[in-house]
């Protein structure tokens, strides 16, 4: 119709290296268009799962987030200019807001506990003070099992793998 301005568009492809292969992602960035809110019944410990699920989001730069956002829910549901302003490079942020307009918090709760897999946030008060003294602690952890011992003073934790070998699944049973 006359008067009325199709939006203009610019496709970016980025390399995302996750498990050892490396695939290209293409994202189109409409200029006009403005999407309002992502998953918006999210609670802090949500954002935390969502964030540690996201590529390219580590322990230091969620830290970083949190310092300018104040919060994981803040920082989740930031602008593109104002994740950009709190420095996440144009890749990353690209990256990132590719995975966030796809994340479903539903989808992934239901999966950890079909799985028997509760994820504890920075936030939660189950959350070992042990790993909070950490400089870039995670995110959050997820435990299956025995919770309480993650209170325990003196604890081990075996880090898991996801190619593990016969030897390290005999000591570990």
């Amino acid at each position: 119709p006359a008067g009325v301005r199709k939006p203009r568009s610019s496709t970016s492809t980025i390399k995302l290296a996750r498990r050892g292969r490396v695939r290209p992602l293409h994202f189109t960035f409409l200029s006009s268009v403005k999407i309002i809110s992502y998953n918006i019944n999210m609670t802090e410990s949500d954002c935390h799962l969502a964030f540690s699920l996201a590529p390219r989001i580590g322990p230091k730069r969620f830290l970083d987030l949190l310092k300018v956002f104040g919060s994981a829910q803040s920082a989740w549901s930031a602008s593109f200019e104002n994740l950009k302003k709190a420095g996440l490079g144009e890749k990353i942020l690209y990256v990132f807001i590719g995975f966030r307009s796809t994340f479903n918090i539903e989808l992934e709760k239901k999966k950890l506990n079909e799985s028997g897999v509760v994820f504890i946030a920075q936030c939660d008060k189950e959350y070992p003070q042990s790993l909070k003294e950490l400089p870039n602690p995670p995110i959050g952890i997820f435990a299956k099992g025995n919770r309480g011992l993650l209170t325990q003073e003196d604890i081990l934790a075996v880090v898991g793998s996801r190619k593990t070998t016969q030897y390290g699944r005999e000591v570990t049973a």
